[in-house]
């Protein structure tokens, strides 16, 4: 990584109008004394929207080089010390709040972590000050994250992942797209094996709405609500003339259905 410029990411929930993100940036640079890429994914996830922000990093992270340090923070002050992690999936380096982001991102695949020793400087109400300046020098001149603090087991949350019963798959919207579109935490997988199918409602706050069926693109039905899997391999709702959340008053968090008979 030290003969070639450093690629570093950004998803936050801290929107544009604070100084957190300036101040992030000019400490990066001047502990690290270079000036690295800088690349700010979204600063728009919602507080508390831990799927919100796993969804934009499982879809962003793999199109930077290999060995981009991806910085995630997304409501990291309930706890003190707030517990930090350097990750290492898929050859990318990951620093973020043990939140449940990351391992929604890894979910079962081989991964390597550490949590990170609280830094002397600790700034308990602007902790990604701390922490991450110095664990991403640490990552460029060490090509790893050994030495950062000791290994550490991601912490899972469970209600973050959909459920299944034999007859019904119960998950949660993680994003609604510039569109309007309403994206699921349902992958074309767990439905597929789910379905067997077989016929299926999709509810959302307990009503069907008609989505009986799953379509292959925006354009087939115009009047109406579709579902279809998406790009990322996600169940979708969406509407071609409208946004599909606003007729329906969702928004990120919310329950969605699907029920086989």
């Amino acid at each position: 990584m030290q003969n070639q410029m450093q690629s570093i990411t950004f998803i936050t929930d801290w929107k544009r109008s604070d100084y957190y993100l300036g101040a992030l940036k000019g400490r990066i640079i001047s502990t690290c004394g270079k000036l690295p890429l800088m690349v700010d994914i979204s600063h728009q996830i919602g507080l508390n929207h831990y799927q919100e922000a796993a969804f934009v990093l499982r879809n962003s992270y793999h199109h930077f080089p290999e060995n981009t340090i991806h910085i995630i923070t997304v409501n990291n002050r309930n706890e003190n010390p707030v517990p930090f992690v350097a990750v290492k999936f898929n050859n990318h380096y990951f620093i973020s709040p043990d939140s449940g982001v990351l391992n929604l991102l890894v979910q079962n695949d081989d991964y390597e972590s550490i949590l990170m020793d609280v830094p002397e400087d600790y700034k308990p109400t602007f902790p990604s000050i701390s922490y991450a300046p110095k664990a991403i020098c640490h990552i460029i001149e060490n090509n790893g994250i050994q030495g950062l603090g000791k290994a550490y087991q991601l912490k899972e949350i469970r209600y973050l992942r959909p459920q299944t019963e034999s007859d019904q798959i119960i998950g949660n919207i993680t994003h609604i797209d510039s569109y309007g579109n309403i994206i699921t935490n349902i992958t074309q997988k767990l439905f597929e094996e789910a379905c067997k199918n077989r016929n299926f409602s999709i509810l959302l706050k307990g009503k069907s709405h008609g989505i009986e069926k799953l379509h292959e693109g925006y354009n087939e039905n115009v009047n109406e609500l579709i579902a279809v899997i998406n790009s990322a391999g996600l169940l979708e709702i969406a509407h071609m003339n409208y946004p599909a959340f606003k007729s329906l008053g969702l928004r990120v968090g919310d329950r969605i259905k699907i029920s086989f008979t």
